[in-house]
């Protein structure tokens, strides 16, 4: 009869130890889990972080995409106009040329 109280005891402690042992294991887990998610949240707002900043410069490369293509129209309109302009002057230097040498020849005759 006295080895059954002792055996109670001891296994009434083996319990309590058990469940002593399962608490501080979960405790653990709940813990790394815990340092794991705060872990990976700060990863999110970092990584949110950069694409606010890259959605920025796209945002501005852009705008200087779009200004300097309206630059180079502009070039291109007046790089036509002074060709355009060459061209016709070119034309009534040739004209006026003509018109020399015939008033030359004309004098020449007379």
């Amino acid at each position: 009869d006295q080895q059954s109280p002792s055996r109670s005891r001891k296994s009434h402690l083996l319990l309590t130890t058990i469940a002593i042992l399962a608490i501080i294991g979960s405790s653990i887990a709940v813990y790394l889990q815990h340092a794991q998610l705060t872990s990976v949240r700060q990863e999110l707002q970092i990584t949110n972080q950069h694409r606010q900043y890259m959605e920025k410069s796209r945002s501005t490369l852009l705008t200087q995409l779009a200004n300097r293509e309206k630059s180079l129209d502009q070039y291109r309109h007046t790089h036509e106009q002074v060709t355009k302009v060459n061209h016709d002057m070119s034309e009534s230097m040739r004209k006026l040329q003509q018109d020399h040498t015939e008033a030359v020849k004309e004098l020449e005759r007379l």
